[in-house]
């Protein structure tokens, strides 16, 4: 052994393909009769062995092992070049330092200090004087398929045999008696039964649809990982294709080599298609829309001569592709439609033409989220209220066009619902059947985190030109992320009540620049009153902790003895290059707690006596009648293919039904069934709920 690591590396790899290889199990690991023989018999050991060594084909999780123990310190590396990744450089440094110098001699033992070392055996095969290093590698790379076609076949290149790609050879499976199929020589068509008892196991299924030799879907069925971009990623695009009920997949085929495969839903419509030409995958989703049928295309490459990764992500387009899809089913859905239209500036209000409230809507909605309350269909007075719910619903379309827009960005596959805020206003009243509901959506700021970037928007609701209620909903883009540049947060009446203790305090006010007594201002600043501040900010960002500007506008208004507020000053302050907004945080010191009380007995405690199974209630099976409802049809919540590509286990329940229906039942517990009580409600969504979950 030239190094005892050399050893080492060759014994583990041994016992790997052992694992893996040997259909049978000996008396004793084969490595512990490696221990004393010549390594030149190390091979010979082996195939004696284990046979089907000799013509198993190595898998990308065998390469992956390999250079892992290569890279690993300590290690000598091999006498060739093991990887061309990301990896190379270190490798190849490895390489040169090893077979040349002795590591001791090289200063604190770094190969970084070191160059390429030439010794004298690299030496001699150096004849050309400053030979660029691509002909030096393509020199290794043809002599070493040279090398191997002389010593395998004689150099006669036509006894090479032909493969598909290099890959695992295709499994004979066999598929319950649920499942019918259909062959033919131009076709294979499977139908899946209607029960979900009866589905095939998953990998017995893909293996039944990828066929029974080498081709592009066999490689899109079976590869363990996928290129995207530079890196690898696991092959998640299998999941598109596995067992559903009622299903029915059709294969088209050429000379036995599947074109293109359709699966039908059990109402006859196209759901899901895989096309292949000239090396190229193109994969579509279907989803019904109002006056057509919204697709969302994604392309791959096959290269059968990659065999680690055979199937490459084409990103080009990708993300207008999936936000137009978006758009088109997730707006475009409504009864009326909101055709696409694009946002551009984040500082326009989008305002909506304004629904009417109707029995039928109210009655469809709370039967929708399981709220069977006689408030909502029946009262003596005749006047039917909407529940608190509708100020989101009524809003929806314009929210979804800031979701969906350029000025947000791309990640519409990884939105997340944060949380929901709807407050009725002072003196206002829910909306009542009859009622032309007006919405005005703006946005509210977007800002990175550690997660990704959080849109938030604002929006206020209107009946007759007068407000009644105003709405905030944050999301999340997971793994999403927007240029500071371009990153603000504007926050909207933000009141803060403060009391100066002495006559020095009020001065200091007094004297800030951004303080701005009104010219008609009756009344001056004294010393513990009360006095109220409404401010309005915005921030643009630099970075993740430096502002690159910041505005804080707003009115100061004393409480009198009566409690009334007078409006006795304002506030206008800007500056640039700030850690903090200097004006809250100067507030913030004299700050006092709200002397509001919203309960006198300190609010109520969720618990039925004897019936504790009245504060629990169970998600539907299906998202439909909820998307119909709410016209919420995002098809993450509707689509079984779109959950998939977005990496979820199923397509999720919407998080305002979690919400409509948890707000339901504390109507129920708290406001004894009279929705006008309701003044504010606020839902954080912390979890991802499924269809059938039971929810406490």
């Amino acid at each position: 052994w030239t190094h005892e690591s050399q050893r080492t590396i060759v014994i583990e790899f041994v016992e790997r393909c052992e694992c893996r290889m040997s259909r049978h199990v000996l008396g004793a690991p084969i490595t512990v009769m490696l221990g004393d023989i010549d390594p030149s018999e190390y091979a010979d050991l082996v195939s004696n062995v284990y046979p089907e060594a000799a013509t198993t084909t190595l898998l990308s999780e065998d390469a992956e092992f390999f250079k892992m123990l290569c890279k690993r310190r300590g290690q000598k590396s091999p006498m060739f070049v093991v990887d061309l990744g990301k990896d190379f450089g270190l490798l190849i440094q490895k390489d040169s330092i090893w077979p040349s110098e002795n590591l001791d001699a090289v200063v604190d033992q770094d190969p970084q200090r070191v160059g390429i070392q030439q010794g004298p055996v690299a030496a001699q095969y150096s004849t050309v004087v400053d030979e660029p290093v691509k002909t030096i590698l393509d020199d290794i790379y043809h002599k070493h398929i040279a090398a191997l076609k002389e010593r395998l076949y004689g150099g006669d290149e036509s006894s090479i045999p032909v493969v598909e790609y290099l890959g695992a050879d295709p499994v004979a499976v066999d598929l319950p008696g649920s499942v019918t199929v259909h062959y033919s020589e131009t076709e294979r068509v499977f139908v899946l039964p209607e029960n979900t008892d009866q589905l095939p196991d998953t990998e017995v299924w893909l293996q039944a649809v990828a066929g029974p030799r080498k081709s592009w879907l066999q490689a899109w069925l079976t590869a363990p990982v996928i290129l995207q971009g530079t890196k690898y990623a696991e092959n998640k695009i299998r999941r598109l294709l596995q067992p559903r009920p009622g299903r029915t997949v059709s294969i088209s085929m050429i000379d036995s080599i599947p074109q293109i495969l359709e699966v039908f839903g059990a109402d006859g419509l196209l759901e899901f298609k895989l096309e292949y030409s000239d090396g190229v995958i193109t994969q579509s989703v279907f989803q019904p829309a109002v006056d057509r049928v919204a697709t969302l295309r994604q392309r791959f490459a096959y290269t059968p001569a990659t065999p680690l990764t055979p199937i490459a992500y084409l990103e080009e387009n990708d993300v207008e592709c999936i936000r137009r899809f978006i758009a088109v089913t997730w707006v475009d859905n409504s009864d009326e439609a909101t055709k696409f239209q694009e946002v551009t500036d984040p500082n326009v209000i989008l305002h909506s033409n304004g629904i009417t409230i109707t029995k039928n809507h109210i009655r469809a909605f709370c039967q929708s989220i399981g709220n069977y309350s006689q408030c909502y269909t029946y009262r003596l007075d005749g006047e039917l209220f909407a529940p608190l719910d509708f100020f989101i619903i009524a809003g929806s379309p314009n929210i979804l066009q800031f979701l969906y827009s350029t000025v947000v960005g791309d990640g519409q596959l990884a939105i997340v619902h944060l949380t929901n805020t709807v407050e009725i206003t002072a003196d206002a009243h829910l909306p009542r059947v009859g009622d032309k509901l007006h919405t005005a959506v703006k946005l509210g700021g977007i800002i990175n985190q550690a997660s990704g970037k959080v849109v938030t928007i604002l929006g206020t609701s209107s009946v007759c030109g007068k407000i009644i209620a105003t709405t905030k909903s944050e999301f999340l883009y997971n793994g999403y992320f927007i240029d500071y540049a371009q990153a603000f947060m504007r926050e909207h009446g933000q009141r803060i009540a403060i009391r100066l203790p002495s006559d020095i305090e009020v001065r200091v006010l007094e004297t800030k620049d951004w303080f701005i007594y009104r010219e008609d201002a009756k009344q001056r600043l004294t010393p513990n009153a009360v006095i109220e501040f409404c401010l309005d900010s915005a921030y643009r960002y630099k970075n993740s902790s430096l502002y690159s500007s910041v505005v804080t506008t707003g009115t100061v208004a004393i409480k009198t003895e009566t409690g009334r507020l007078v409006h006795i000053a304002d506030v206008d302050y800007q500056w640039t290059e700030a850690r903090k907004n200097f004006v809250i945080e100067y507030l913030r010191q004299f700050e006092i707690e709200s002397d509001s009380v919203y309960f006198d007995n300190s609010g109520y405690a969720l618990h039925l006596p004897g019936a504790p199974d009245k504060l629990a209630f169970a998600v539907p099976e299906s998202n439909n009648e909820y998307a119909r409802v709410s016209s919420d049809k995002n098809p993450i919540h509707v689509n079984p293919y779109v959950a998939d590509i977005a990496g979820l286990p199923a397509p999720i329940t919407h998080g305002q039904y979690t919400c409509a229906a948890t707000r339901a039942l504390i109507e129920s517990c708290v406001a004894d069934r009279h929705p006008e009580r309701f003044r504010k409600f606020h839902t954080e969504y912390v979890g991802m709920v499924l269809p059938r979950d039971v929810l406490h």
